[in-house]
C-alpha cells in the first residue's frame, strides 16, 4: 500500500502518494464516482558486488490505493504528475455561486 496525504489546499484537494521505484507509464489513476483509483507495478533492485561473486536481488509487485473524495470535486479536471517517486494528484473543487441577496421591490 502507497503512503497517501489528502491536503486540502483551498480551491483544490491534492492527493499525494509516496511511489519510489515506480516507473511513470506504470501508473493508472481513475477517478470512479466520488474515489480516486491510483493503481500501477513496480520493480526494485539491489545489487551487492563482493571479492568472487554477485549477488542482484529484484522485487516486483502491484498496488492499488482508493481514496474516497468529498462531494464537491470536478473529476472531469483532475490532473497527476509524478516526479521523484511522488506521485502528485490535483482534484479541483466545485464552487457553487455564493448566496446573493435578491432586492425586494
Amino acid at each position: 500500500m502507497a503512503p497517501t496525504d489528502v491536503v486540502d489546499r483551498g480551491n483544490l484537494y491534492e492527493v499525494r502518494a509516496d511511489l519510489p521505484g515506480v516507473r511513470k507509464e506504470n501508473i493508472e489513476v481513475s477517478p470512479v464516482g466520488r474515489t480516486l483509483q491510483v493503481e500501477g507495478k513496480g520493480m526494485q533492485e539491489k545489487e551487492e558486488k563482493g571479492k568472487n561473486y554477485v549477488t542482484r536481488e529484484r522485487a516486483y509487485g502491484g498496488f492499488s490505493r482508493s481514496v474516497l473524495l468529498p462531494e464537491d470535486v470536478v473529476s472531469d479536471k483532475i490532473s497527476a504528475k509524478y516526479k521523484d517517486g511522488v506521485l502528485t494528484v490535483t482534484v479541483p473543487k466545485d464552487h457553487p455561486e455564493p448566496a446573493r441577496k435578491i432586492p425586494v421591490a
